[in-house]
């Protein structure tokens, strides 16, 4: 939320909150936890995105959940985390996939990991299509599928993700599910070198020996 919040601003937020709206309750619990015009309170953050969750607002039900991992709740969180997730939201799709991925909160489950990591993809998530792409490309929890691999990282390089730029750039230089192009690579290496992505620029000096 923008610091060049108005006293006004304010206001308005607190009134829309107070009189049952979602996204107003959102944003005024979104001052709380962020100290903007309140003293920074998590408690009362939760309380306000809490009411906005439970009237389905997806965007109040991730700030809920980050809420609750950072108080030690993981399992109350992955509740709200799946909540949302299942109302399509981007990031909490990819963040859902973590937690299976990791068993932070709820048991690993690599399978349902792939799910919500491809479902994050699908919906334009860079990292997510970066972790989904090296699934298919080390053959973990997926059959191996190089030509797939490739094709997501070409999604997240697309996006400027310089993850996927280094590893569609790899793709290409060593011909692993895309023709081998040197200079296709190699361009694609220097891309992700340029936002200081050090594997890119470990890759060139190897190209340089």
């Amino acid at each position: 939320m923008s610091e060049e919040i108005t006293d006004e601003m304010v206001s308005k937020i607190k009134i829309i909150a107070e009189s049952g709206n979602a996204e107003g309750q959102r944003m005024l619990g979104t001052l709380h936890r962020t100290g903007t015009h309140f003293s920074e309170s998590i408690s009362e953050a939760m309380r306000w995105y809490r009411l906005a969750a439970d009237q389905g607002n997806a965007a109040a039900q991730g700030c809920l959940a980050g809420c609750l991992i950072e108080i030690g709740k993981p399992e109350e969180a992955i509740g709200w985390l799946i909540r949302a997730a299942e109302q399509g939201s981007v990031e909490e799709c990819a963040r859902l996939a973590i937690a299976y991925d990791e068993g932070t909160g709820i048991p690993k489950d690599r399978v349902r990991a792939l799910k919500w990591y491809h479902v994050a993809a699908e919906k334009g998530d860079a990292h997510s299509q970066v972790l989904l792409g090296m699934a298919y490309d080390d053959g973990d929890g997926v059959a191996e599928d190089l030509e797939k691999a490739a094709f997501w990282y070409r999604k997240a390089a697309e996006q400027s993700f310089a993850g996927g730029e280094y590893l569609l750039g790899r793709a290409f230089c060593f011909g692993r599910g895309v023709p081998e192009n040197i200079t296709d690579g190699r361009e694609w290496v220097t891309k992700a070198a340029d936002q200081g992505y050090e594997p890119a620029h470990a890759l060139l000096r190897e190209f340089s020996n």
